[in-house]
């Protein structure tokens, strides 16, 4: 699968500069408050 050659693709030092969520995003929107909790966290861990 071509997804799956991205993710075996990545190595250590590797920085993600962007993730696309494709299709029902309901379940992960529904988190939104643990997603932002989440996003302070590594905004403080890895800073740009």
């Amino acid at each position: 699968d071509a997804d799956q050659d991205v993710v075996d693709s990545i190595s250590q030092g590797d920085k993600i500069e962007s993730i696309t969520i494709e299709g029902d995003t309901e379940a992960l929107l529904s988190k939104v408050s643990e997603l932002s909790m989440w996003n302070e966290v590594l905004d403080e861990r890895f800073p740009s």
